[in-house]
């Protein structure tokens, strides 16, 4: 305790090959750590206010508030970049609307001019 010096940790073997079960937590209480008990197949992390679990097969962040799973990487990326391509789109289709309205402009400003 007193060399990490560190309130909780987690171990996780992807593997499942080492640690049975695959994911274990220990808090600090007093000068040693206890393992963390888990609850719904999850361990609680007190300082994250999260929970550390098995989700599709690798760890995953479960927010108790809200009661979703946090985004991995992965899936982080993968939205930001739909969400980049939705945006690309949408300023793609608004200078082409753009584009035909000022076309639309300079002929009615043509056929004003020749109608004078």
């Amino acid at each position: 305790a007193q060399v990490l010096g560190v309130k909780e940790y987690f171990l996780y073997d992807l593997d499942h090959r080492y640690l049975q079960p695959s994911l274990r937590g220990y808090r600090l209480a007093g000068n040693r750590y206890v393992e963390i008990q888990p609850v719904a197949s999850r361990l609680t992390s007190e300082i994250l206010g999260l929970e550390f679990g098995e989700r599709d097969g690798t760890l995953g962040l479960h927010n108790p508030q809200t009661q979703r799973w946090l985004l991995s990487p992965a899936e982080a990326r993968q939205q930001a970049e739909a969400r980049a391509q939705q945006e690309s789109q949408a300023r793609q289709q608004a200078e082409a609307e753009l584009a035909q309205l000022r076309a639309e402009l300079e002929r009615l400003r043509a056929s004003q001019t020749h109608s004078q």
